[in-house]
């Protein structure tokens, strides 16, 4: 997610699950049964007119846009699933894109961060209007930055990625691994954008703040939370567009989408390798808009912008 367009979301930190492994939002998101638990996905298809009309958007999307290959999965209990795999992993080599590719998920992985710190909120080891500074040390004006503006991305402070020498960096070595801490620095080098909740605007700064929080807070670091409990829902660290829950990643030649639909308990998974935008509009959102077109006409994924009254 960027500055201009709340459906970018650039993350260049490592991550990487399954396919089927992101499906974990769908009991994040409701309270449903998650869906590592397969009894909590439909096994029927959906029917053979939605199977090939899904098929011939995605065919015809690939073209456009320059798509060498993507994942599509989508459940819906009562209607049916789709996934399928289309066109190639790797363009060099040829590899096909298969379902349980697993690839690295970019920004998606806020949804677990920010799970992860209203479970410790829920716990009363957190408080979502505590100052940043009462868990880490070092936070520009962290005595007047909340765990809530972080959360809801309205803290001020720089965006890492933003910066042209990290830009430069990751380009030249995309398999760097930072510190959190590194990052951390390279935002803190530059002034806060604005004073804290002044507006809204897109930073992972903010979210490496959070990560931070919850590893000194549960003395551990952050690797296996969320844990999936059950009764989960919330509006901090995710998105909500034309009813669907969930976000996007970007990273170096991929893009993924995670969402969910509670109308509808309909999971919607998208996975594409490549980051090259088409028309401004990145990939991994034209792939969720044109499933949700035919799925769920009624709630588009990313839902449309509403046009200015003349």
């Amino acid at each position: 997610m960027g500055r201009d367009h709340p459906f970018r979301a650039r993350a260049y930190r490592r991550a990487a699950v399954p396919a089927a492994a992101a499906l974990l939002l769908a009991g994040l998101c409701t309270g449903t049964t998650p869906v590592g638990r397969a009894a909590a996905l439909p096994r029927q298809e959906f029917d053979t007119a939605t199977v090939e009309k899904l098929d011939a958007a995605l065919t015809k999307l690939m073209k456009e846009a320059a798509i060498p290959g993507l994942n599509v999965g989508v459940w819906i209990p009562g209607r049916g699933t789709y996934a399928k795999a289309f066109g190639v992993a790797d363009k060099k080599t040829g590899t096909p894109m298969k379902t349980d590719l697993h690839t690295r998920i970019g920004s998606v992985t806020k949804t677990f961060t920010v799970t992860g710190l209203l479970q410790l909120v829920d716990q009363g080891k957190v408080g979502l209007d505590d100052p940043v500074s009462r868990y880490v040390a070092g936070v520009p004006g962290g005595d007047a930055i909340t765990v809530r503006q972080l959360a809801d991305m309205r803290s001020g402070l720089f965006d890492y990625t933003q910066d042209q020498k990290w830009l430069a960096g990751m380009r030249a070595d995309p398999y760097r691994v930072y510190t959190p801490r590194e990052l951390l620095d390279i935002s803190f080098a530059h002034p806060p954008n604005f004073e804290p909740n002044a507006k809204w605007e897109y930073s992972n700064t903010n979210t490496i703040l959070l990560g931070l929080l919850i590893e000194k807070t549960q003395a551990e670091r952050l690797r296996t939370l969320p844990t999936g409990v059950p009764g989960i829902s919330y509006g901090l660290g995710i998105l909500d567009s034309g009813g669907w829950l969930g976000h996007n990643g970007e990273i170096p030649g991929y893009e993924s989408m995670a969402a969910q639909l509670p109308a509808e308990k309909a999971t919607l998974v998208v996975l594409v390798s490549s980051d090259i935008d088409h028309n401004g509009k990145n990939l991994s959102s034209l792939v969720g808009n044109a499933v949700t077109s035919i799925v769920t006409p009624d709630h588009l994924w990313p839902a449309p912008v509403p046009t200015a009254p003349h």
